[in-house]
């Protein structure tokens, strides 16, 4: 018979390496260098800069130069600040859920993300709409092809420890 307690136990263990493994890898990662390391920052200027935003699974940042004062997170690249950290399978679709909620919201294809951005109180933004549209947005893409949602989650706690979490990451 399996043993659930025993299984617990183990799992909290792979968690912890996978967060460290993390924690590691955000300790020694210099955005500085993000065009040659795979890793990618997308200007978002418009709905349509989407399209170069990745479709599959990793981590991304939403950047920004809003409310940069208030936000605990201490990772800057440029002037932008990561205003929130996720994960998914889908990247885009994700964003778009962030960052454009109400065009998101309106299309119908079976996915529907619930868990958006806190800014302002509201689930999700639109950058197309005041105040957000007076401000400078961008995403990074940490590519994880074949990763569980497992270790996105640890990616994520990673990230946390090294930078502190975003303020729009705090739901």
């Amino acid at each position: 018979m399996y043993n659930i307690k025993e299984l617990i136990k183990k799992e909290a263990v792979l968690k912890d390496n996978f967060k460290q493994h993390f924690v590691t890898f955000f300790q020694q990662f210099s955005y500085e260098t993000l065009n040659k390391s795979g890793i990618k920052l997308t200007p978002i200027e418009s709905h349509d800069s989407l399209l170069s935003v990745r479709y599959g699974s990793g981590l991304y940042l939403i950047l920004t130069d809003y409310i940069k004062d208030s936000n605990p997170c201490n990772l800057e690249i440029g002037e932008l600040k990561v205003i929130y950290r996720g994960h998914g399978r889908r990247i885009r679709k994700r964003v778009e859920s962030h960052l454009y909620n109400s065009k998101y919201t309106n299309k119908s294809d079976g996915t529907n993300y619930t868990v958006c951005m806190k800014l302002n109180d509201d689930n999700g933004i639109n950058l197309n709409e005041k105040p957000y549209s007076d401000y400078k947005w961008a995403v990074v893409q940490h590519p994880m092809t074949d990763s569980s949602k497992t270790m996105r989650e640890q990616a994520e706690q990673g990230f946390d420890e090294v930078y502190n979490m975003p303020i729009g990451s705090n739901a």
